[in-house]
């Protein structure tokens, strides 16, 4: 089911010109193989460019024409097997015997059952074995688009061009999955809808004990995209005498994404000669299933959509410097878009920001200490924006297939109006220094900021009578403050070696700002915002041990226990208690370069602290109602579990007896299972060597050649909590949050 993942890629260009054009033309081609099998993905694409001068270099076009083809195929078989559910496989059970048989399972029936329910009702075989399915179910996804773009740059004097450009673009995607009459998802299907009573049934025009067609599943979806943008601009760069320079840009954009698609779904579908059952003749009611139930084609998918989008922005840059050491910048823009349902005064609003920057090392009393390379100063404030989307001003409706007795299209409403809402902003302040000393071998970068959004977009319940439990509004407020330093320093500089480091840190936090989030809808295990607290706050009940009984058991606000059973005193939300964030508040790198002649070796850590994590115990792997099939969902803490009155002396794992979801959820989100989630990983390591302009003499059509090896994901190599769990990609038992597999890159790179 598992083979080893290999990803590959080759790239080539070349580029040459005279005096007044140039050309550059490049391809690229790569191949992926993940580790589950029947899964691939490969791209080629291919990219020309072509520069043009005219009128004694006063005139310029530029062209340029991209093509990109990408396939890939989706199966997942393997992933199926190895996660928890009716498809999944426990460690000791076995995909093939010692001669290499498969061997096969029941899923919806034992296999006993399955083996004479095939035999006796003449239905499809109904066991199920992983390797098979590698071969059915895959979702094939086609996809091409061509990009051309030109520029025209000319001249009007020496310090003033103009520019116009435009580009256009398609893309053609195309979505194939066709679900195999073998495959274990069909023929469960159409198992299931035998019933000698569906023979005889009206509806059925087909006559067979069938209610499900035979055959395959076929569905598909086409999408196709045109969008082009046409700019123009000024670009000025004036000097006045020694002393002033300024450089300013401006212009316009037009811009439009345009889609439209379809998808389809065929039952009954002959892959040899493709051709499928009308699902509106074949059976129009619900029919008999084998378990004397009933059931129906689930709704025909044959959804034709439309979608336009435009763009119109508005932009001017500028910067003045004064004596190469007093600089003043500025810039504005102005975006507006066709958000379904919202009013022009509330699409668009100018976003602006301003900055000043001081060289001090080009002071006079500076120039005198030799050992400053440089030192600046600077300064900037500015505001940025989100327009409201999904939020409209105006009720919206929504359109969906057609009624099956009226045949007129069902509509509804798709949000209601809302003419209060408007852009979400960000207003930045920022402070640096910038500086370097001994002729640039030590340098530093020390920057602080404070952010400050207002009319952030949230859902506030509503009266429910009105048809919507909730409405979006420009309700919640969020400021926060950060520090960056980066620092790097040429430790060591001779002849043949070098040893260069470079660290760099970053702290920054955020809190919500407004009262209509109080403490009391706080709900743990879901991401609550709360007046006053980080938007990535983490809290948990108050662990009180396990009862008598094995339940759980949490303290409220008064010191009074509670547990979970049924009738059992609540536990609100002034009972809990703030754990911290849930994302590191201060993180960084620290990157070291080794050289010796030729040969460069780097290394780079990263770490991260200050955060928090709730590590999983297994609660979810309770059995508490309902049944379960397959592999189940298991977690190592269960063998643990309180069995026995006097177990709760020593663990503080629950029992299976009397198990409650409440029980389980004070479990699950007490500060028990809160874990330090600071970490320490070693990312990559790369090793270059470069081939001595000397030897590449004997070879003069070779300008240099490099090869080098990477690893990347190399693993943790410190975690604070005891369990040694990786709290960025803990087990969830579904491997949708597996660690990014370890990576071995060979690079070589011919320059001729």
């Amino acid at each position: 089911m598992l083979q080893r993942a290999v990803t590959q890629q080759h790239n080539v260009s070349v580029s040459g010109g005279g005096d007044n054009s140039s050309y550059y033309v490049s391809g690229n081609f790569s191949k992926d193989r993940p580790v589950f099998k029947s899964n691939y993905g490969q791209t080629y694409s291919l990219t020309s460019n072509l520069t043009n001068d005219f009128l004694k270099k006063r005139l310029t076009l530029f062209t340029g024409l991209n093509y990109t083809d990408q396939t890939s195929q989706n199966n997942s078989a393997a992933l199926n097997a190895l996660s928890a559910g009716a498809t999944g496989y426990a460690p000791y059970e076995m995909l093939v015997d010692e001669q290499g048989n498969k061997i096969y399972k029941g899923v919806a029936l034992t296999k006993q059952v399955s083996d004479d329910f095939t035999r006796t009702r003449n239905i499809l075989p109904w066991t199920y074995n992983a390797i098979d399915e590698l071969n059915y179910n895959n979702t094939i996804l086609a996809k091409n688009s061509i990009r051309a773009n030109a520029s025209l740059k000319g001249k009007v004097t020496d310090w003033l061009s103009l520019t116009v450009a435009g580009q256009y673009q398609k893309t053609n995607e195309k979505t194939t999955l066709i679900q195999n009459e073998n495959s274990y998802l069909v023929r469960n299907l159409i198992n299931t809808g035998a019933h000698p009573d569906n023979a005889l049934a009206s509806a059925n025009l087909y006559g067979t004990q069938f209610g499900f067609p035979k055959g395959s599943i076929y569905n598909a979806g086409v999408i196709e995209r045109d969008d082009y943008s046409l700019r123009a601009q000024f670009d000025v760069n004036k000097n006045w005498g020694d002393q002033h320079h300024f450089d300013m840009i401006g212009g316009t954009e037009i811009r439009q994404t345009k889609s439209t698609g379809n998808e389809r779904i065929i039952y009954g579908y002959n892959e040899e000669t493709s051709v499928g059952v009308n699902a509106n003749t074949y059976n129009r009611n619900t029919y008999r299933t084998i378990f004397n139930g009933s059931a129906s084609l689930p709704a025909l998918n044959n959804t034709i959509y439309k979608n336009r989008r435009r763009y119109l922005s508005y932009y001017s840059n500028a910067s003045y410097s004064f004596m190469s050491r007093y600089f003043a910048t500025a810039s504005v823009r102005f975006d507006d878009i066709n958000i379904l349902g919202v009013d022009r005064r509330n699409r668009a609003t100018p976003l602006w920001s301003a900055g000043l920057r001081w060289d001090a090392s080009q002071e006079d009393f500076l120039k005198q200490f030799n050992w400053l390379s440089s030192l600046s100063l600077r300064a900037s404030i500015g505001t940025s924006g989100n327009p409201p989307e999904g939020a409209p001003n105006y009720t919206t409706v929504t359109f969906g297939t057609l009624d099956g007795f009226t045949q007129l299209p069902i509509a509804s409403i798709g949000a209601p109006a809302n003419p209060d809402v408007g852009w979400e902003t960000t207003k930045t302040t920022n402070f640096g220094v910038d500086a370097a000393f001994l002729n640039n071998r030590l340098s530093f970068v020390f920057e602080v900021y404070k952010k400050k959004t207002k009319d952030i977009l949230y859902a506030f319940p509503i009266n429910s009578t009105y048809g919507f439990n909730t409405l979006r509004y420009n309700a919640a407020d969020m400021e926060g403050h950060g520090v960056e330093f980066l620092i790097n320093a040429e430790v060591f500089k001779a002849k043949d070696w070098g040893w260069n480091t470079n660290f760099n840190f970053s702290y920054n936090t955020n809190k919500a700002l407004d009262s209509r989030f109080p403490i009391t809808g706080v709900s743990p295990g879901l991401l609550s915002i709360v007046n006053d607290y980080p938007l990535d706050n983490i809290f948990a009940y108050r662990w009180a041990g396990l009862s008598n009984e094995g339940l759980s058991q949490v303290y409220r606000a008064d010191g009074s226990i509670v547990n979970g059973k049924l009738g059992s005193p609540s536990v609100t939300a002034q009972d809990l208690i703030y754990m911290g964030r849930t994302t590191a508040p201060y993180f960084g790198a620290f990157t070291n370069t080794f050289k010796y002649k030729n040969i460069s070796l780097e290394a780079r850590i990263s770490y991260e602290t200050g955060h928090k994590f709730r590590i999983n115990k297994g609660a979810t792997a309770y059995p508490t109602n309902g049944s379960l099939t397959g592999l189940l969902n298991t977690n190592e803490a269960l063998a643990n579990r309180w069995r026995n009155p006097g177990d709760e002396a020593f663990t503080d794992v629950p029992g299976l007896r009397g198990a409650t979801t409440n029980g389980l959820n004070y479990f699950a989100n007490s500060d028990l299972n809160i874990r330090d989630a600071a970490n320490i990983r070693f990312q990559q390591l790369s090793l270059n060597y470069q081939l001595p302009a000397a030897i590449l003499k004997k070879a003069p059509y070779i300008k240099t050649l490099t090869v080098g090896v990477t690893a990347t994901n190399l693993g943790l190599l410190w975690v604070a909590n005891d369990e040694g769990v990786d709290p960025l990609y803990q087990n969830t038992n579904t491997f949708s949050n597996l660690p990014p597999s370890r990576t071995y890159l060979l690079n070589l790179n011919l320059s001729f």
